[in-house]
């Protein structure tokens, strides 16, 4: 056995490996350093930490760890298809969006708030929480509806003397 024959298998072995996409990829080898990203969004040893390079070994996980294939519908499919349309086109459906507040009055069981007109049939009315020091537990349960086009009423079990202030969000859609 020559000491060349070591060397001579290593490269051959290395050039059998060598394809022409890693060929193409070892002519850019030599490019300036100013053809990479900056600096400025590498990423640091506080971001790169240990649990999170962990779950890179995930990223090859085998894809019986996914959904079954029957998930995967044609329904399905086409919302898929929809991921990369445009945010904007999310927001067509939406004609206006007002946000506000109604105060309960103390020894009240209901309180109003004005808002711009809405078509009732197309308008949706969410609850955001309230606000107050309430005695009594049915003091501060409270509700809203959307009595009218232009008026919004939260009312309360019972009336007591604390007053109560509830959060409202109405989108009205096209």
């Amino acid at each position: 056995m020559s000491l060349m024959s070591p060397i001579y298998t290593a490269v051959n072995s290395l050039l059998s490996r060598l394809s022409e996409g890693r060929a193409a990829a070892l002519d850019k080898l030599d490019a300036n350093i100013s053809t990479r990203a900056p600096a400025s969004t590498a990423v640091s040893t506080a971001n790169a930490t240990n649990s999170r390079l962990a779950n890179l070994d995930n990223l090859d996980a085998a894809m019986t760890s996914r959904a079954a294939a029957s998930d995967y519908t044609p329904a399905r499919a086409a919302k898929l298809d929809q991921l990369d349309a445009a945010i904007s086109s999310r927001m067509a459906g939406i004609k206006g969006i007002q946000r506000g507040t109604v105060t309960i009055a103390s020894n009240q069981t209901s309180g109003t708030a004005t808002i711009t007109s809405v078509d009732t049939a197309k308008t949706e009315l969410r609850h955001l929480g309230a606000t107050g020091v309430v005695t009594g537990e049915s003091g501060f349960r409270n509700r809203i509806a959307l009595t009218n086009a232009t008026t919004i009423t939260a009312t309360r079990a019972s009336s007591n003397a604390d007053t109560v202030t509830v959060g409202w969000e109405l989108t009205e859609y096209t």
